[in-house]
């Protein structure tokens, strides 16, 4: 199996069965105390998503489901990105002067909105995939080491609600 599609799959995987806290990377705005924010290189994640498969002990079989799943999964998240870039083109094409922005803004938002919700299906429906092509023991495993990881996340979250006064600006 070719690495970079393994790491692509990989990746895919584990942003769908895992909190996505658990393998996020670099800094999101002023939020540098983050747990992964210190984590931004790529070959840092790259190695901790082959550590993920490799603890998952997947034989062959299950490689090639997942190459096979990747593979259909990857065509459909582009057609996602391209929509994506679409909206964001047609949004740039026009200046907040121009009679049309108020309609171009609300069209844009709609179709934003019905991207994300495609989104979160398409993941929902890659995280059930990938979870068939599991054994029970491995998806029990998965879900302990997402339950690791989130950890740091879940301390992250108490120390910084809504109205504790801690929350970066």
């Amino acid at each position: 199996m070719k690495q970079p599609v393994l790491l692509a799959l990989a990746a895919c995987a584990l942003l769908a069965a895992a909190p996505i806290a658990g393998v996020a990377q670099g800094k999101r705005g002023n939020f540098t105390d983050m747990p992964g924010a210190a984590q931004g290189d790529v070959a840092a994640l790259r190695e901790r998503l082959l550590a993920e498969i490799e603890a998952l002990g997947l034989d062959a079989t299950q490689r090639a489901a997942l190459q096979k799943l990747g593979d259909s999964y990857r065509t459909r998240a582009e057609g996602l990105r391209e929509r994506g870039a679409a909206i964001r083109d047609q949004m740039l094409q026009v200046e907040p002067d121009d009679p049309r922005y108020g309609d171009l803004t609300e069209r844009a938002s709609v179709a934003t909105g019905e991207l994300a919700a495609d989104g979160a299906r398409l993941a929902a429906d890659f995280r059930a995939d990938v979870f068939s092509i599991l054994t029970a023991e491995q998806r029990q495993r998965l879900r302990e080491r997402a339950s690791e990881r989130s950890k740091p996340w879940d301390d992250w979250r108490s120390r910084h609600r809504a109205g504790s006064g801690t929350s970066p600006r």
